[in-house]
Parts: structure tokens; C-alpha cells; sequence
């Protein structure tokens, strides 16, 4: 996305395109480096220090993309963000694969304990850097969470398990807490807690049950603007992605996943809807849901146009001296010439409205 077409984004919006950016920007700085680097004159430790900023940058990146993702405006290309996600985990394999190729033997470090203990207390140092990605019980966002976790800390085999369970237990709370609130921080319970919590929550079936029953449940858009179209949008959206996730045939649903917008629309972009059917044939869920991202952005567009068009007639009030006297005799006329009416419902105020 070009600088022109950020403009038109709401300004938080903006901000967090600007972080992912930065946050993109740092990941492949450190690619450079690590495609550049040559045992014989570089330093393995640069290589470790680079990777514990890496798996930073992935925490604060995943938190980002979930942040752009809630406001779901259909600017955002998840193919993109998925390809990413792919390039770094395997540049996390690169450079680890680097470090246990060219870095000290066991018996090295055993050589010089002053050295392995100065790297401890600097690993446990850079602990509370971490964002670490947390788990509140609910089910639907187990998957995503041990995703997460799994790829930040679990797998990493440079990460003692002390540390682990450290970030673990940091992570959860709610019910999931509850779980593994018995276990004390030590390396020998990481691997009995982890499992713990998978045996709790990995249960695909009951899961993908969370999902569709949320479908269901979709909230219901009262009023046509920008606000509730959005939250029903984002909300389809944000299962429909996670049952793709579980392997679910969701390209095969669009009978009963358009039923279920179509249901939760307000009467009058349900009708807005219905007056660009030109077929008999079942639309597609892809189309409501292009349908509904135009919807939003369209809603949006008006009201910065009709805040723009009050602040422009307050001006030009102001400019004339603001005589009030002029105001009260044009609100004092019976009648107007001509009564604005929207063409959709035929209330009077216009389309954009």
C-alpha cells in the first residue's frame, strides 16, 4: 500500500500499518545480516543476540497484523501476511542452524563457567522484552495461541525449559491459568505443563463446533453505519478464517454463510444487497463479503464528507459575521422549494447517509 491510498485510512489505522512496516523493515535487516554472515570472520554471538530480537519482532508483529485485522476495511492481503509468516520461521531455522553449526561445543562452554553463567543472567534479563502471546480459556483462540507460542518458544531448542515454562505460565490466565496453576517455575515441569494444556484444549472437534455456533450467533446490525457493519464483518470473517485453519471445506458453504449475513443485515442494506442480485443463482460468500468491505468504506467516506461539509458552512457563516438574524429568517421559511430524499428508503436525508 502506497502512501496515497494510506492517507485515506482512519488514523489509527495508519499508525498501525506504519509499526507492521517498521517491524517488517527490522526482520529483514537481520536477513541481510545473517545472508552476509561468514563463520570465519563473524561473530556467533551476533547471530544469537539477532535471533532473540527476531523472535521479539514476531511477537510484536503477530500483535500488530490482529490489531490491523479488527478493523477489517479489506485493505489488508492475508496471502501476503501468511507468505511473511512463512519467511520468517525459516529464517528463526536459518540462524539457528548457523548457531549450532559454528557456535561453541559443550565442552567449551563447560571450560569457561563464568561465561555460560554471564549468558544466563543476560538471557533471563532479556525475558520481560518478549511480548508474549496469551490464552484466556476461550477455545476458539486456542489454535492461534499455541501457533503462537509454539513457534516463539516451544520449538526453540537453544530456549532452556526454565524459560519456557516461564513464558508459559505468563501467558495464560482465566481458566486456562487455572489449569497449570499447580505447576511451579521449574525446567522439569514445562513439558508436563505444556501437555496439560494441550490435553485441555486441543480438541478439534469441539472447536470447530465454537466456531460455527459463533456463526450463528453473529451480531445483529441494527442500524445501517459504519460501526455495527463492521463488527459483523470483522466477526464472520475472523471464524470463517479459523475454520479455514482447521481444514474445515468452507469453499463449499456459501448457501449457508451468505444466509447467515443476509440474516444479521439491517432492512436497508439487506435491500442494497438484493438490488445488485442480477441472477437467480446463489451468490457466492465472497461477494456479501466484498459487498459488505465497499458498505463500510462507502458509510466511512460520507461521514468525513458530511463532518467536512458542517465545518464548511460554519466558515462561511463565520466569514459573513455570523449574523444571527440571517439564520433565524431562512429556518422561519413554511416551505422548500424541493424536499431531498434518499433514493433507497426514501427517507429524507441522502444516499451516503
Amino acid at each position: 500500500m502506497d502512501d496515497t491510498d494510506l492517507a485515506a485510512l482512519p488514523k489509527e489505522l495508519r499508525k498501525l500499518i506504519k509499526k507492521r512496516r517498521s517491524i517488517k523493515d527490522s526482520i529483514n535487516s537481520i536477513r541481510d545480516y545473517v545472508n552476509k554472515f561468514i563463520p570465519a570472520s563473524s561473530s556467533v554471538r551476533q547471530l544469537q543476540i539477532r535471533l532473540s530480537k527476531l523472535t521479539a519482532f514476531m511477537a510484536e508483529l503477530s500483535v500488530t497484523q490482529e490489531a490491523i485485522v479488527d478493523f477489517d476495511l479489506g485493505h489488508d492481503d492475508i496471502t501476503e501476511q501468511v507468505a511473511f509468516d512463512d519467511f520468517t520461521f525459516t529464517l528463526v531455522a536459518d540462524m539457528e542452524e548457523l548457531i549450532e553449526k559454528h557456535g561453541p561445543s559443550a565442552t567449551s562452554s563447560s571450560m569457561h563457567p563464568s561465561n555460560q553463567s554471564s549468558a544466563s543472567v543476560n538471557e533471563a534479563m532479556r525475558l520481560p522484552t518478549i511480548n508474549i502471546p496469551t490464552f484466556n480459556g476461550e477455545i476458539e483462540n486456542w489454535a492461534s495461541y499455541i501457533d503462537t507460542f509454539n513457534a516463539l518458544f516451544h520449538n526453540n531448542k537453544d530456549l532452556p525449559n526454565v524459560h519456557k515454562m516461564h513464558y508459559l505460565k505468563s501467558g495464560v490466565c482465566g481458566t486456562a491459568a487455572e489449569v497449570i496453576k499447580s505447576f511451579s517455575i521449574t525446567s522439569d515441569n514445562y513439558q508436563a505443563a505444556y501437555d496439560e494444556l494441550v490435553k485441555q484444549y486441543e480438541n478439534k472437534a469441539l472447536t470447530i463446533q465454537v466456531h460455527i455456533r459463533a456463526l450463528l450467533n453473529s451480531p445483529k446490525v441494527h442500524t445501517n453505519c459504519a460501526a455495527e457493519l463492521k463488527k459483523l464483518h470483522y466477526h464472520v470473517n475472523s471464524h470463517v478464517r479459523s475454520l479455514i485453519a482447521l481444514k474445515q471445506p468452507v469453499q463449499n458453504w456459501d448457501a449457508w454463510l451468505t444466509t447467515i449475513v443476509c440474516c444479521h443485515l439491517d432492512p436497508t442494506t439487506a435491500g442494497e444487497w438484493q438490488l445488485l442480485q442480477t441472477s437467480k443463482e446463489l451468490p457466492a460468500f465472497k461477494d456479501i463479503e466484498s459487498f459488505l468491505s465497499k458498505r463500510i468504506a462507502a458509510y466511512e467516506v460520507g461521514y468525513i464528507s458530511s463532518k467536512s461539509d458542517t465545518k464548511q458552512t460554519a466558515g462561511k457563516q463565520n466569514q459573513y459575521g455570523g449574523k444571527k438574524h440571517d439564520v433565524k429568517a431562512f429556518f422561519a421559511k413554511k416551505s422548500e422549494p424541493h424536499t431531498i430524499k434518499c433514493v433507497l428508503c426514501t427517507a429524507p436525508h441522502r444516499i451516503y447517509a
